[in-house]
């Protein structure tokens, strides 16, 4: 599991990737991690190709290259290592790597692969320079009888480069476990509160049924099953707040929850659009031979803006038929179909019927239909 932020500060409702910020996912315990992470559109998109990638790295193939982009888009959400299937078990989780390295969300160890992470991410280019330097020089100096890298150690002690002196985004101390633990408690205890100040993070208590509540409201309207999403079982906010006897607006915040925890962000209905909205409309429209949704799109959006030509090309369900960039969707396509559903957003506000709407961006009406209806009903719910 790798500390993954949005330190760029960019609106993740337009940004082509949007990574999870680590905070949000820190405030879980280990099985709610997995259970979040794992209902993920990138996890749940890019997990088997990392995967292969992981169990049998070649970057000199195409399918090393993209197996390369599907570990990048798992670490933008926190995850590193081998992922497992997103039906594992939590007892699976708990025995795997991914448990230790997530550790409560509160406290783990931190390997040497994680200090040179943090190097390589926060470093300046010329402090790794020379690290790099002293570190190729370890390998093949000779200091006699003297201990190994002694020289070199004490130029690197020497380096006149404020960088180093700095403290890493990640909060890293050292223990001295031959002190009293009453004393060891006592001074974490402090320093975490002094850091807590300093940034304004509040203290939290973990309500576990709470997020159970989250999670539930969440599968019911999304329709998740097991370990993927089918349309055919989402129901709306109204049937699950009538079923759990809930009020609606309980249901609609418990929903909202499970967003930010999944994502990492605040909901908004631009950026379910971005995340889930290729996979989700994908599976809309369920008719044989399956049609494209546009056969082809105007360059300018009656909308809102510029957009390229864009097709709307339903994921094959069952089997792994084709390419990887068919399967997985990793083509422009996925920003475009965004891009097609917020515009078609904008329209229905504008109180546009789904006939001027499928006239407006040449979309085929047999295939259409089921689409707008669905962005329509979820735009009537709020979300």
């Amino acid at each position: 599991m790798v500390e993954s932020s949005n330190q760029s500060g960019a609106d993740p409702t337009t940004s082509g990737i949007v990574p999870r910020p680590l905070p949000v996912l820190k405030e879980l315990p280990v099985e709610y991690q997995w259970e979040f992470t794992r209902r993920h559109p990138y996890y749940l998109l890019f997990w088997e190709q990392a995967h292969l990638h992981l169990q049998n790295p070649n970057d000199d193939t195409v399918e090393g290259m993209l197996g390369k982009a599907a570990v990048f888009m798992l670490n933008s959400i926190g995850v590193t290592g081998d992922p497992p299937p997103p039906g594992a078990g939590v007892e699976e989780i708990e025995a795997s790597d991914l448990s230790r390295a997530w550790r409560e969300g509160a406290i783990a160890q931190i390997t040497f692969r994680g200090l040179a992470g943090l190097m390589l991410k926060e470093l300046p280019p010329e402090s790794r320079l020379t690290i790099g330097r002293l570190l190729v020089d370890s390998v093949s100096t000779d200091d006699g009888d003297a201990p190994h890298g002694y020289h070199l150690f004490s130029e690197f002690l020497q380096l006149k480069d404020p960088s180093l002196d700095k403290m890493p985004v990640a909060p890293i101390v050292g223990v001295n476990v031959n002190g009293p633990l009453r004393t060891i408690s006592a001074a974490v205890e402090q320093w975490v509160r002094e850091l807590k100040a300093q940034h304004n993070i509040p203290e939290t208590r973990r309500h576990h049924g709470k997020l159970r509540d989250y999670l539930r409201v969440w599968d019911l309207r999304e329709g998740w099953s097991d370990d993927h999403y089918d349309s055919r079982c989402e129901k709306t906010l109204m049937e699950i707040a009538t079923e759990l006897t809930e009020s609606l607006s309980t249901v609609r915040n418990r929903y909202r929850s499970a967003f930010r925890y999944i994502t990492g962000h605040e909901y908004c209905p631009e950026l379910w659009l971005r995340l889930f909205g290729a996979m989700k409309t994908s599976t809309v429209v369920e008719r044989e031979p399956r049609p494209r949704l546009a056969t082809r799109r105007p360059w300018r959006s009656p909308a809102r803006r510029d957009v390229p030509e864009t097709v709307i090309a339903p994921q094959e369900q069952e089997g792994h038929q084709g390419s990887f960039l068919v399967n997985e969707l990793i083509t422009p396509d996925m920003l475009e179909t965004a891009d097609l559903l917020m515009d078609i957003r904008t329209l229905i506000d504008r109180g546009m019927s789904n006939e001027k709407i499928a006239e407006e961006f040449e979309l085929q009406r047999e295939a259409a239909d089921d689409l707008l209806e669905y962005v329509r009903q979820r735009q009537q719910e709020g979300i």
